[in-house]
């Protein structure tokens, strides 16, 4: 999910400044959870290990399955700062959010 820089705002109000610049420290700490900043991808899994390949430009935080096309356990044995390596029982589609 990308972000957006905050505009900056011209003003010579000292109580705008002080609330554009309390809005910009808000955002700036919304920014921080993880849970936040998260890709999504749809992923063919065989039996065995599987990487998938995520655009975070980071090491994930954690990761969530949306939806699954079948039963399956999965495991993550590994991620880096360009993918996360699962584990699968069965052959599986899944959606999985990563973040």
């Amino acid at each position: 999910m990308p972000s957006r820089d905050v505009r900056p705002v011209a003003t010579s109000m000292p109580e705008v400044r002080e609330a554009v610049d309390a809005i910009k420290e808000a955002i700036d700490e919304l920014r921080e959870i993880p849970l936040l900043s998260y890709e999504v991808m749809d992923a063919d899994l065989a039996v065995g290990s599987n990487r998938v390949q995520h655009g975070l430009a980071r090491t994930p935080q954690g990761w969530l399955i949306a939806d699954r096309d079948s039963v399956a356990t999965l495991y993550r044995t590994a991620w880096t700062t360009r993918d996360i390596t699962l584990q699968a029982s069965a052959a599986i589609t899944v959606r999985i959010l990563v973040f």
